[in-house]
């Protein structure tokens, strides 16, 4: 709930309801997809509740969960995961 005085919204609210409703969008432009790395083929699927990416192999396994709301970032992500 935002608090307002004298018609003033207070800083910290539309801060925080902004960063929210930033979440928000991009959670929803979220889109699933498919990363191929030495032949294997990683399936990327973003959960809507949690706000993840989950990844799975070709057999369907979970493979790792990303806390990220871009598949580029998730894809990066599993690069970097599957390197070390």
């Amino acid at each position: 709930m935002r608090r307002v005085w004298r018609g003033i919204v207070s800083t910290e609210d539309v801060v925080q309801h902004g960063l929210e409703d930033l979440a928000r969008v991009t959670a929803n432009r979220a889109k699933d997809g498919t990363l191929k790395v030495d032949g294997e083929v990683y399936t990327f699927m973003f959960d809507q509740a949690r706000w993840v990416y989950e990844v799975t192999d070709s057999a369907g396994a979970l493979v790792v969960t990303f806390n990220t709301k871009r598949i580029t970032v998730a894809r990066r992500y599993l690069r970097e995961y599957l390197a070390s």
